[in-house]
């Protein structure tokens, strides 16, 4: 309901942590425009070690001041190999506004483009720019910035290029390509045979808590086909749904609202079965 509100009134609805316990319904509207990577649980002084009211992180797999970090990470380039969340049109779903300054996120607009209210709006729908909490990160694809579709009938050797600065040393920079990560070195090459999508991060060291860098996704449509679907993502949000909605069972005992509940997650949970 809140959702449909804000999208009639012309808000900006954002899901802010992508492992709160209702992203996936939310994600299933079509109604959220961004999703916090840059979140206030990884702060200047620490981070918080844990997901709060959200679905709680594997402790074996995340261990540490850089679990919960790496865990929203894998959450948002999870969302990023489906389609209808990030499809050329919807690339935006990836990206958050600064969140309070204590955190130190920022989006960056397209270096000499003119920062005025509404084109850092603007650039914030079209896909581009980086997100981070501490270092700066500049980096082009054949020249183009994050959010440039490319288009080839053939598969297709694209160069990163640009910078990555940061006060404290860098750990790893990384390629996530389609789900799959491997470390790089700027510059660097990707090769796209399929249509899908890429970005870079970079990661620095430092032991206290998840300090990084970003950039949005670039796309590639190869031969002229669609992205296509991972099944395996939708999957995993039908089973954190369905996880969530037996909760949610146990809790609501008004009929009205247990009808409400049945109605919403229907549609919810028949939008992630037609991608698996």
């Amino acid at each position: 309901m809140f959702l449909g509100q804000a999208d009639a009134l012309g808000f900006w609805p954002e899901n802010e942590k992508p492992f709160w316990w209702d992203a996936p319904l939310w994600l299933a509207t079509g109604k959220v425009r961004s999703v916090g990577i840059a979140q206030n649980h990884m702060h200047r002084g620490g981070v918080l070690d844990s997901e709060a009211c959200g679905r709680p992180r594997d402790l074996q797999r995340y261990p540490g001041a850089h679990g919960n970090g790496l865990y929203t990470q894998d959450l948002s380039t999870t969302k990023s190999s489906i389609p209808d969340i990030a499809s050329p049109h919807r690339r935006q779903c990836l990206w958050c506004p600064p969140q309070p300054r204590w955190t130190q996120p920022r989006l960056r607009p397209q270096r000499g483009q003119a920062l005025t209210w509404d084109s850092w709006w603007e650039h914030l729908a079209a896909g581009g720019g980086f997100v981070t909490n501490g270092p700066l990160l500049r980096l082009t694809a054949a020249g183009k910035h994050p959010g440039h579709v490319f288009k080839s009938a053939v598969p297709v050797t694209l160069t990163l290029t640009g910078k990555l600065d940061s006060n404290c040393p860098i750990d790893r920079i990384e390629l996530v390509q389609d789900c799959r990560v491997r470390p790089i070195e700027l510059p660097a090459t990707v090769t796209i045979d399929r249509s899908g999508w890429f970005l870079v991060r970079g990661i620095v060291k430092v032991p206290h808590t998840f300090r990084f860098a970003s950039t949005a996704p670039w796309y590639a449509e190869i031969g002229g086909e669609p992205m296509p679907p991972a099944s395996g993502d939708a999957q995993f949000f039908l089973g954190w749904m369905a996880r969530r909605q037996a909760t949610l069972r146990e809790i609501l005992t008004e009929p009205e609202q247990r009808q409400a509940l049945e109605d919403t997650y229907t549609q919810a949970l028949d939008y992630w079965r037609a991608l698996a």
